[in-house]
């Protein structure tokens, strides 16, 4: 926190510990800045394709002042950066302790759930309009979507976290000022779909009070995948891993250096999509349908049509649309 000068720095107290951010000072007003806010334990080690877990209290003041890491991916200059340990929460109020709670817009970022572009979105401009706006790191490609539908990698992580850090919202946004009676959801592309998503599935229920979905759909071609056991092999063959047994292939992963792994992924994992949508990018890698296993809360267990005839989902105002012009991001 040494680059911060000291009367910028403010502290709050969450449901976990005391966190610090800062203040900045614009021509167009005041934000209140939170970047790196845990809100999960990093899924290391044992953790790489498990749901997040809790992460545990603390009591010192947290330095949450610096930007949080970004998840593994490839980045669109074709270049591998970012860390596992990617489970943070970044926000932005325009006050700490406003006259009442502020409204809350949650954004979901990604694109063919194998990377983010969050970068490009200033959410200072949110705050100019009397808006908190969060936005969280979550796991993309294999480590956020491997899945062998068994305990030791039954998919669906990168939407788990996302869950989590909803789960965090509505315990801690009321210490920044915001309304946790008042959250929307947005995204676009891969991140569209996944909000799409959150109103499908019980895991989300609560969390959020209306959503926006740019670009996307649950019913896309490309939203779900079909055979989530296919791009687990595939990385096994690209690796050299000559075990057969799905769960000694997840075991071996997880040993594998998560940049290694990114490499291999790099090698396939955008395609194009076939048939009357053959002009999409396709990744192998995405949210599946799980079976249930006891013991461990599934995120979808039915396919997003039966969801959706059957009326059992999370029915919040909704807006659906497109953005022109995507593919210049």
């Amino acid at each position: 926190m040494a680059d911060i000068p000291e009367e910028a720095k403010c502290v709050v107290q969450t449901a976990d510990g005391p966190i610090c951010g800062y203040c900045e000072k614009t021509d167009e007003g005041i934000c209140y800045k939170f970047k790196s806010i845990p809100y999960a334990k990093p899924p290391l080690g044992h953790l790489r394709f498990l749901p997040p877990s809790p992460i545990p209290p603390w009591t010192e003041v947290l330095d949450c002042t610096k930007d949080a890491p970004k998840p593994v991916c490839r980045s669109v200059y074709d270049i591998i950066s970012g860390s596992e340990d990617c489970l943070y929460i970044e926000l932005s109020t325009p006050s700490i302790k406003p006259d009442k709670p502020i409204p809350v817009m949650f954004w979901i970022g990604g694109y063919g759930y194998s990377c983010v572009l969050d970068p490009i979105l200033d959410a200072t401009l949110f705050n100019y309009q009397n808006v908190i706006f969060v936005r969280c790191g979550h796991r993309t490609g294999p480590f956020g979507y491997l899945s062998i539908n068994d305990y030791a990698a039954p998919g669906n992580c990168g939407l788990k976290d996302v869950v989590m850090a909803l789960k965090w919202v509505q315990r801690n946004i009321s210490t920044v000022g915001g309304d946790p009676n008042n959250v929307t959801i947005f995204g676009s592309s891969s991140g569209g779909a996944m909000v799409n998503f959150m109103m499908l599935s019980p895991m989300a229920t609560g969390l959020f009070h209306k959503l926006i979905i740019q670009s996307a759909s649950v019913l896309n071609n490309w939203s779900l995948a079909k055979n989530p056991s296919q791009g687990v092999i595939e990385l096994a063959k690209i690796l050299g891993i000559e075990k057969t047994s799905k769960q000694e292939i997840v075991e071996e992963l997880r040993r594998i250096p998560a940049v290694d792994i990114a490499e291999a992924f790099k090698n396939f994992h955008i395609g194009f999509s076939e048939g009357v949508e053959s002009d999409l990018f396709d990744s192998v890698f995405k949210p599946c349908i799980e079976v249930d296993l006891e013991g461990q809360a599934a995120f979808i267990t039915k396919s997003p049509i039966v969801i959706l005839k059957s009326g059992n989902f999370n029915k919040v105002p909704c807006i659906i649309g497109s953005n022109n012009i995507e593919g210049a991001v």
